[in-house]
C-alpha cells in the first residue's frame, strides 16, 4: 500500500511539469527510477525514495510531509539525493561527486545510480535523434556533462567499497544491470571509438575539461583487456560506433577464449596420451595369481580402490578424492625415472634426482596451473608430512605386502628379503593407519616369518 500512495503522492507534486526540451510529462522520470531500483532488488524505502526522491527540489513538496507520510528514512534518502540550488552548477556536481566517492550506504548508492541511469539514457535517446543540438536545451554544454557523469561512474566504483561488498558476500553496485546500461550509455555518447587499418586493435578516447584518456584493446592480447594507448594511435585509426565496437570486442574475445580453450584440451590431451606409457612400468611385485608382475597403473588403480574402500582406518581424517589421486599419480615419474626396487639400495641414491627431473618433463605437459597442481601433489606423497601422504604412502608399502602374501610370499623368496629390510620400509606405515598395521603384520607378514620365506636373522 505504501508504494501505491507514493506513487500517487509523486504523481501529484510533479503534475504540470514536463522534461527539459520535450513535451514529456516529468513523473516518467521518477517512476523510471523507482523501476529500475525495484529490477535492481530494492526494499520499500528505497522505491519511494526513488519515487519521491526530486519532489524537495523540483515541487513545493516540504521535508515535514515527506517525514509524516513515508517517515525519518524516505526522508534522509530524498535529502541526500536533493541539490541546493543556490549553489553554482560546478558546486552542486562537485558535492554529489564527493558524496558518492565517500558513504558507505548503499541505498545512497543504489538510488544515485538509477537517477543518473534514468537521466542519461534520456539524453542518449535524444542525442541520438537530434545530435549535438541536444546540449542546447541544457545550462552546460557535454563536456561538462562528460565531466560529470564520468566523476559519477568513477565514484560508485569505488575499490574499497568492493572489497567491502565482497567479504559480505553482497552484490557491488557495479555488478547491477543499471550500472551497466549507465557506463554503456556514457560511453555511446560520450568516448569515442576508432579502429586501427589492419582491424587488430580498438581504440577508445575520452576527454573532457578536466581529464584525458587513450585506451587500446589489441585482438591478439584481448584477454590482457583495454590497456593504456597514446594520443598518435587515435589519429591513425577510423572512427567506428560503441555499439560496433562493442561487437568486434566480443568477437575477439570468443575467438580468443575458443584458442585458449583448444590449447588447454591440447595439453592436457597430450598428458593423458604420455602417461598411458606408465602401463608399460613393471614393478617387482607379483599379480595375485604369481605368473605375472603388476605395471605402475595397475599398482595405481589398486591402491585408488583400496583409498576408497579403507580410508576410514586413517589415523586421522582425510580428503579422500585428494589422496586418491596423490596414489593414481604419485608414480608417473617413473615413465622416465623407471621402478626403483624398494631394497635396491644402490638404485635409491640416483632415484630423487631422476623423478624430479621426470616430474619437471612430465608436469610441463600440463596447463601451468593443472601442472603445478599434480606437482604438489607428488611433492606432497614424496615428503610424507600430511595425513593425506601419510595415509597414501602407508597403502603403498600395504598393497606389495598384501600381493606377496597372496602369492605365498614368492617375490620375497626369490629376493631374499629379510623382516629387517621390510620394517624398514614400514617405519612410517602405523603414522598412516594403526588399524592397517596391526592387521598387515599379522594376517600378511608373521605367518610368512614363521614359514621362513620372510627371513628373520
Amino acid at each position: 500500500m505504501k508504494r501505491h500512495e507514493a506513487i500517487e503522492f509523486a504523481a501529484r507534486a510533479h503534475l504540470g511539469q514536463i522534461r527539459k526540451g520535450s513535451d514529456i510529462p516529468y513523473i516518467s522520470h521518477p517512476f523510471e527510477v523507482a523501476l529500475l531500483l525495484d529490477e535492481a532488488g530494492a526494499d520499500d524505502t528505497l522505491f519511494i525514495a526513488g519515487l519521491l526522491h526530486d519532489t524537495l527540489e523540483d515541487t513545493s513538496v516540504t521535508p515535514e510531509a515527506i517525514r509524516e507520510r513515508f517517515g525519518e528514512e524516505v526522508l534522509t534518502l530524498v535529502q541526500n539525493a536533493s541539490e541546493d540550488k543556490s549553489k553554482t552548477w560546478e558546486e552542486r556536481k562537485t558535492r554529489t561527486i564527493d558524496r558518492l566517492t565517500k558513504t558507505r550506504d548503499r541505498r545512497i548508492m543504489m538510488l544515485a545510480c538509477a537517477d543518473k541511469a534514468a537521466n542519461l539514457r534520456s539524453t542518449r535517446y535524444n542525442y541520438e535523434e537530434h545530435g549535438e543540438k541536444v546540449w542546447d536545451r541544457f545550462n552546460r554544454g557535454k563536456d561538462q556533462f562528460k565531466w560529470y557523469y564520468h566523476g559519477v561512474i568513477k565514484a560508485l566504483a569505488e575499490p574499497e567499497r568492493k572489497a567491502e561488498d565482497r567479504s559480505q558476500n553482497r552484490r557491488n553496485i557495479t555488478e547491477l544491470p543499471m550500472y551497466h546500461q549507465l557506463t554503456e550509455d556514457f560511453k555511446r555518447i560520450f568516448v569515442a571509438y576508432y579502429i586501427n587499418n589492419e582491424e587488430t586493435e580498438l581504440i577508445s578516447y575520452y576527454t573532457d575539461w578536466k581529464n584525458r584518456s587513450v585506451r587500446v584493446l589489441k585482438k591478439d592480447e584481448v584477454q590482457s583487456g583495454w590497456q593504456p594507448g597514446e594520443t598518435r594511435e587515435v589519429k591513425q585509426g577510423k572512427p567506428v560506433s560503441f555499439d560496433a565496437a562493442k561487437k568486434m570486442a566480443g568477437q575477439w574475445r570468443q575467438k580468443r577464449r575458443k584458442e585458449t580453450l583448444q590449447n588447454r584440451l591440447d595439453q592436457q590431451f597430450a598428458f593423458i596420451r604420455e602417461i598411458d606409457k606408465e602401463k608399460f612400468i613393471t614393478r617387482q611385485t607379483y599379480l595375485s595369481d604369481g605368473v605375472r608382475k603388476e605395471n605402475d597403473a595397475e599398482h595405481a588403480w589398486h591402491m585408488a580402490v583400496m583409498a576408497a574402500l579403507l580410508g576410514g582406518y586413517a589415523n586421522t581424517d582425510i580428503d579422500l578424492q585428494k589422496t586418491m589421486l596423490m596414489l593414481l599419480t604419485h608414480d608417473l615419474v617413473e615413465i622416465d625415472a623407471g621402478d626403483t626396487y624398494a631394497y635396491d639400495e644402490v638404485g635409491k641414491k640416483t632415484q630423487r634426482a631422476r623423478e624430479e627431473k621426470a616430474a619437471d618433463r612430465l608436469y610441463a605437459l600440463l596447463p601451468e596451473d593443472q601442472g603445478v597442481w599434480l606437482r604438489d601433489l607428488f611433492e606432497e606423497f614424496d615428503t610424507g608430512q600430511t595425513p593425506e601422504a601419510l595415509f597414501a604412502r602407508a597403502l603403498d608399502r600395504i598393497q606389495p605386502t598384501m600381493l606377496n602374501a597372496a602369492t605365498g610370499g614368492k617375490g620375497w623368496e626369490e629376493r631374499g628379503v629379510r623382516l629387517s629390510q621390510w620394517m624398514g620400509r614400514n617405519t612410517q606405515t602405523e603414522e598412516g593407519s594403526r588399524v592397517l598395521w596391526e592387521y598387515v603384520l599379522s594376517h600378511f607378514v608373521m605367518p610368512f616369518v614363521q614359514s621362513g620365506k620372510l627371513k628373520n636373522e
